[in-house]
């Protein structure tokens, strides 16, 4: 069926969706005395540049705040004259902001992920807990190389940096929930489990792993467990697409077709044009309720925006049927 070829695809959407970008400087930059640089990047959760985000370097023992600069159009910034130290650093754009710790002695790139698209209206934004502010740099950076490596499709490469991540800092979230997502790529269910709970008791402001999670218990049938995992992720960003998404797999394994296709509108509204996937799940909703004209809609219009899509070639499979079928019925 199409659906469980559906299932592979929810992952690896998922991981792209909360893939950290790579940091457009490489290395660390060279200070002389005691003046070190700070730079970085801003991106949305799309994964595209934030222009003009207002970025503020904060003493954290008073709170006060040392210098403050703006991101450029490509997302980029730089701050210099600072000692070396630590140092918090705030990156705002609206309500939306995202807190980072940095040590300048080992660490001056960073990267920040803004929700500015999907702000709640409660002035909620995207945000870290305390402990993944202490994430040492050598950690992200490690993480970054292996969502390179994930990107490219090199699974194995992929994980050697993620292990290489918590090795360095083993309570990294982001870098549980990848792990997480590998170890379901391989069909290992028992060792990606663990890995996803711990990324959400350690980030509970990072609906992402509430997201993964989700995705696990659905790939199981357990969709009550999926639902009640959403309801929680849901709270942090109502607006998260890829939640949405999933809330929908979980109503179709419980066979609620109708709800499937209420929470794919809201998924459609918040998602990113890119996001095709969405047509497929909308098709296996419509053949669930038994309306083929609804469902040949959804996959010819997956097949015009995803022409060569890694489901492509099974989608005009089953569209080919389900033609056949609605010929068939017409006689």
């Amino acid at each position: 069926m199409l659906y469980r070829l559906l299932i592979l695809l929810t992952i690896v959407t998922f991981a792209l969706g909360c893939a950290a970008q790579r940091n457009p400087y490489d290395g660390v930059h060279t200070s002389f005395g005691f003046s070190a640089t700070l730079t970085g990047a801003v991106h949305d959760a799309s994964g595209q540049p934030v222009n003009g985000a207002h970025v503020d370097v904060i003493d954290p023992g008073t709170g006060r705040t040392l210098i403050s600069g703006y991101t450029l159009p490509n997302g980029n910034f730089e701050i210099t004259g600072l000692r070396q130290g630590v140092y918090e650093v705030v990156a705002r754009s609206g309500i939306s902001e995202s807190r980072l710790q940095v040590d300048l002695d080992t660490d001056r790139d960073l990267n920040f992920h803004l929700n500015t698209s999907n702000t709640t209206l409660s002035g909620e934004g995207q945000s870290v807990s305390v402990s993944q502010m202490k994430v040492p740099g050598r950690a992200r950076r490690m993480l970054d190389k292996a969502f390179e490596a994930f990107h490219q499709s090199k699974i194995d490469e992929a994980f050697t940096f993620v292990q290489k991540a918590l090795t360095e800092y083993p309570d990294y979230a982001k870098a549980l929930t990848l792990r997480g997502i590998l170890n379901m790529q391989k069909g290992d269910n028992r060792d990606a489990e663990p890995d996803l709970e711990r990324a959400v008791q350690l980030d509970y402001a990072d609906d992402t792993g509430f997201v993964a999670l989700a995705s696990l218990y659905n790939n199981e049938g357990e969709y009550d467990r999926a639902q009640q995992t959403l309801d929680h992720g849901m709270t942090v960003n109502p607006k998260s697409w890829q939640a949405n998404m999933e809330m929908a797999r979980a109503d179709m394994g419980k066979k609620d077709f109708g709800a499937a296709i209420r929470s794919l509108d809201r998924a459609q509204s918040f998602a990113p044009p890119e996001a095709t996937v969405l047509h497929l799940f909308r098709a296996q909703a419509f053949m669930g309720l038994q309306d083929r004209g609804g469902a040949v809609k959804e996959l010819q219009a997956y097949l015009e925006k995803s022409p060569t899509g890694a489901n492509s070639d099974q989608a005009r499979k089953t569209l080919a049927q389900l033609s056949a079928s609605e010929v068939a019925a017409s006689k």
